[in-house]
């Protein structure tokens, strides 16, 4: 609305732009969740830019920055949004002042690695079984079988540095998976479906020998060189319907094929069977066969 009156000095939408200043600063203002104070301190910014001055601009901006200064793109997205603004010749002092801050701000940051991998390596396998599971599935007397069939798997792909292995970080397969890749130099980027706290809950400490389990996640996670990244921080809470775990697989599939679906290579561990409940690897499996059909199934039936 703004530039529509900047470009073609039509006061139409005077009256709602007056009534919407208002309504926006207090939604910005008291945004209770504190996941989202960069994003409501910056809408904030922004509106210095529409309707505010240089200094209150470039406060508003600070105080956005005060919240997250080290993500440079988010940083140089905004800055961008400003920059087109300038360049439409929109409301000069304000916007220079917002630019202004960014550039400060971005200046101390290296621009992030332009890095693209080789293939992106998707895994998805069963838990280690619980110690009262009332049918076997993937039993701990069958994971030295289940980590050299892994390696296998990673050898005949040529895993290397050049390559991003993506999964969750369950015991079994999971650490079994980003164990094996970590020894070849796979760069590994986990994909979490709850908080850490609830996720080790759920699937790490059931399985049998669980804080053993624990203390091996905890030292994958402590050589990480990106941490972990968190479902409901990234996308939020999930529609009604759809279960946690079923939701990760889509994120990591997606997340995978996002580099190109030519560079997705996939393998489970997995008996061929129903998954105890929504979100497991036969979902997993169906998901990535159906769309790019290289997958290396390791059979535990057969360890």
């Amino acid at each position: 609305m703004h530039l529509h009156r900047h470009l073609i000095d039509d006061p139409r939408y005077d009256r709602e732009m007056n009534s919407m200043t208002g309504a926006l600063r207090f939604a910005a203002e008291y945004e209770p969740d504190e996941q989202q104070l960069f994003w409501s301190n910056m809408t904030l910014g922004d509106l210095e830019v529409l309707v505010g001055q240089p200094d209150a601009t470039k406060a508003a901006y600070r105080e956005a920055l005060a919240n997250n200064d080290k993500d440079w793109f988010a940083l140089n997205s905004s800055r961008a949004q400003l920059q087109l603004l300038k360049d439409l010749g929109f409301r000069s002092e304000t916007v220079e002042a917002g630019i202004a801050v960014f550039d400060r701000a971005i200046q101390k940051l290296a621009k992030p690695e332009d890095w693209q991998p080789r293939q992106v390596i998707l895994f998805s396998g069963h838990m280690i079984d619980a110690p009262n599971r009332p049918t076997k599935r993937f039993p701990a007397e069958k994971e030295s079988a289940a980590a050299q069939k892994t390696a296998e798997a990673l050898d005949q792909l040529g895993a290397g540095p050049e390559d991003l292995a993506i999964a969750q970080g369950a015991s079994g397969g999971d650490l079994l998976f980003l164990e094996a890749c970590r020894q070849r130099n796979v760069r590994l980027q986990l994909l979490l479906p709850l908080q850490e706290p609830a996720f080790i809950d759920r699937s790490i400490l059931p399985s049998a020998d669980g804080d053993k389990w624990r203390d091996r996640f905890y030292r994958l996670k402590a050589g990480l060189t990106e941490v972990p990244r968190i479902m409901p921080d990234e996308l939020g809470p999930p529609p009604k319907d759809v279960g946690p775990f079923e939701r990760c697989n889509l994120w990591l599939l997606y997340t995978a094929l996002s580099y190109g679906i030519d560079k997705v290579r996939f393998i489970c561990i997995w008996n061929g069977g129903g998954g105890d409940g929504p979100g497991g690897t036969a979902h997993m499996y169906n998901e990535v066969k159906r769309r790019t059909g290289r997958v290396t199934w390791i059979d535990s039936r057969s360890l």
